[in-house]
C-alpha cells in the first residue's frame, strides 16, 4: 500500500511525514487537531506521525521551533537563586536550600492551556 499523497498550500507532498514538517515550520504552536483540519486527515494520524518524528505536543513546543521544548525558569523564595523548570511542572523544590519555587499566575494559566 502506498502511501496518501497530502496536498497543502499549493503543495504536493509523498505522505502527511513529509507535510507535516512544513506545517509545523509556518506554524509551530497548531495543534493536532488544527493540523489535521488543514491537511483533511484524522487527529490520530497526525499523532502517530507526530510521535514517528519527535516533535512534541503542542502545549510544550518552543514557539521557534517545533523540535524543541519550551523552557520556563523559575525563582527560588528564600535565596533567589533561577532554577530551570520543566515544561509541566509548577512548582519545585530548591535544591540549594529547600525552599520552594513556583510560577507565576499567568505562567500557570499558560501551562493549563
Amino acid at each position: 500500500m502506498s502511501p496518501r499523497r497530502i496536498h497543502w498550500r499549493g503543495h504536493t507532498y509523498p505522505s502527511i511525514g513529509w507535510a507535516l514538517g512544513d506545517v509545523l515550520l509556518a506554524f509551530p504552536l497548531a495543534s493536532d487537531q488544527q493540523v489535521a483540519e488543514w491537511l483533511n486527515v484524522t487527529p490520530q494520524t497526525i499523532c502517530l506521525w507526530r510521535h514517528k518524528v519527535g516533535i512534541p505536543e503542542f502545549r510544550m513546543r518552543n514557539s521557534k521551533s517545533c523540535y524543541q521544548i519550551q523552557e520556563r525558569l523559575g525563582r527560588c523564595e528564600k535565596c533567589q537563586r533561577t532554577i530551570r523548570l520543566k515544561p509541566a511542572q509548577r512548582r519545585r523544590k530548591c535544591p540549594g536550600c529547600g525552599g520552594a519555587i513556583e510560577l507565576t499566575t499567568i505562567e500557570v494559566r499558560e501551562v493549563k492551556r
